[in-house]
C-alpha cells in the first residue's frame, strides 16, 4: 500500500468512526465516504472562489484542473495564507453539516 492509499484508508476509517457507520454494509460506507468527499471538494471550490478575485478565476480553474497542489498552494497564498488550515476548517464544517442532516433524516 502506497502512502496515498494509506492516508485514504485512514481517512475512510475516521469518517466511519465519526458517523458511526461501522456496522453498515461496506457499500453504504463507501457511498457515504464518496459523497462526503464530493461535498467537501465542492465546498472548498466554492469557498476558494469567493475569496479569490473574479479576474483570477480562469487561472484558478486551470490550476484546479491540473491537480498540482504545489502550484495551487502558491497561487492561493496571497489570498489564503495557510491553505492547510483553511482545508481543515472547511472539512470540519462539512462534516458538522452532514451529521446534522443525517440526524434530521433519522
Amino acid at each position: 500500500m502506497n502512502p496515498q492509499e494509506l492516508i485514504q484508508e485512514e481517512m475512510a476509517q475516521e469518517v466511519i468512526k465519526i458517523f458511526g457507520i461501522g456496522d453498515a454494509a461496506p457499500e453504504k460506507q463507501a457511498t457515504l465516504i464518496a459523497q462526503l468527499g464530493e461535498n467537501i471538494y465542492a465546498r472548498l471550490v466554492v469557498s476558494v472562489a469567493q475569496i479569490v478575485p473574479p479576474e483570477r478565476h480562469t487561472e484558478l480553474e486551470q490550476l484546479l484542473g491540473e491537480g498540482d497542489l504545489e502550484k495551487l498552494n502558491n497561487f492561493l497564498k496571497p489570498y489564503i495564507p495557510n491553505f492547510a488550515e483553511f482545508i481543515e476548517s472547511e472539512v470540519k464544517k462539512e462534516i458538522t453539516e452532514t451529521k446534522a442532516l443525517m440526524t434530521q433524516g433519522a
